[in-house]
């Protein structure tokens, strides 16, 4: 939220890069925090009220909140207002094997300085049977708990690319 004349100084194509990749990045991350839906009936509230008018962000904002029925204070705080970034890291994976079931406990550290209320991973199995989890994208550290019939061969942080995360996470056997 800074000036043209501001961010004309700083030397960077600050309008392809902030004005369209990470408008529509933070656009995307909001539908995500939402859900799709909401998101949807937001946007063609606002195609139909104010067709030629400038929206302000205070009145985007006022009208997510009214549709959503949520407090999305630190939401647009965060990502219109602070350098703050979203980057997680797959801190551990520890399995073990007890009644043909594998147990396995993921930790997840929290890098960034960023919130966003979920973050869904995927685990893959062996056979490529995939697993979809959600955790707390507020806390600093997570340690979840999975029990699964096969062994898990890769985790993903974010499959589906609605994050603006600084790096994508991935966690190999492998590896």
């Amino acid at each position: 939220m800074q000036t043209v004349d501001t961010l004309n100084k700083q030397g960077f194509d600050w309008n392809n890069s902030i004005m369209h990749n990470k408008s529509f990045s933070v656009l995307q991350m909001l539908a995500y925090e939402i859900g799709e839906k909401t998101f949807f009936d937001i946007y063609k509230y606002c195609l139909d009220n104010y067709q030629g008018i400038n929206v302000t962000l205070e009145m985007f904002k006022k009208d997510c909140e009214r549709i959503s029925n949520r407090n999305l204070d630190e939401f647009f705080q965060t990502w219109f207002f602070t350098n703050d970034y979203l980057e997680y890291q797959i801190d551990t994976v520890v399995t073990t094997y007890n009644n043909n079931q594998y147990q396995n406990e993921i930790k997840i550290n929290k890098i960034g300085q960023a919130n966003i209320s979920h973050v869904e991973l995927e685990v893959v199995l062996e056979e490529n049977k995939k697993e979809r989890i959600k955790f707390d994208g507020r806390k600093k550290t997570e340690s979840l708990k999975i029990s699964t019939e096969k062994a898990i061969s890769k985790i993903i942080i974010d499959p589906d690319l609605k994050l603006l995360l600084v790096n994508r996470t991935e966690w190999n056997k492998n590896n």
